[in-house]
């Protein structure tokens, strides 16, 4: 049996503290789909959520026995890091050097690279090259801009949240200046006039912790 996967992962401020990644991929068979998956991961950079596209869908195939020996495995990624490594086998470089690259610095992603190179040498298993973000012009891209809307809706819909989260706080933490606000019009946090003070920012954090624990 014939098994193709097309996998996708994407950060929203990617390299920065506050980082949105997402991972997605969709496993078919003989025309259908047959498991799709996609989750978030705070923090996470794009390189990391493209390689654990890959690692997951593959993990899921095979750890499942759904993919048994004979079959074949497709797997098509939009990611150059990816498939270079795969390509050129950059992994067994760094395997014969301790995992540390050119510079004599650790790999990154040592951990991610290495859920993976079981199936880059597994001979049933291809990593083939794909278009990001084309026009649909073939089957592959279609299905390729198909995950890519799946993961770029995760990190959209968790960034939208976490900007609610954050107005709510700030609206919290203005209130509190004003309530405290003592008769020379100073804020009763800093001593000093403010709209919203970082003391205040921090008193309505932790008082939205609370309130998030009891009610979740």
């Amino acid at each position: 049996m014939k098994f193709e996967i097309y996998t996708d992962g994407s950060t929203r401020n990617n390299g920065r503290a506050n980082a949105v990644g997402a991972w997605g991929y969709t496993a078919i068979s003989e025309g259908k789909i047959i498991h799709e998956n996609c989750r978030v991961e705070k923090g996470a950079t794009n390189q990391q959520m493209e390689l654990k596209a890959a690692a997951e869908a593959l993990e899921y195939l095979f750890f499942n026995k759904i993919c048994i020996p004979f079959d074949t495995v497709i797997v098509y990624t939009d990611s150059a890091y990816l498939h270079n490594c795969y390509m050129q086998k950059w992994y067994r470089t760094w395997e014969n050097n301790g995992w540390r690259n050119s510079k004599k610095e650790p790999v990154a992603n040592r951990e991610l690279w290495e859920r993976l190179i079981r199936f880059f040498e597994a001979p049933e298993v291809e990593f083939v090259k794909v278009k990001g973000h084309a026009n649909n012009s073939t089957v592959h891209e279609m299905w390729n801009d198909h995950v890519d809307k799946m993961v770029q809706s995760a990190t959209t819909q968790t960034h939208s949240d976490q900007s609610s989260v954050d107005d709510k706080i700030i609206i919290l933490a203005k209130r509190l200046c004003e309530v405290y606000r003592t008769e020379d019009n100073t804020c009763g946090y800093n001593g000093r006039q403010c709209t919203v003070c970082e003391p205040a920012l921090d008193e309505a954090q932790r008082i939205y912790g609370l309130v998030h624990e009891i009610y979740k």
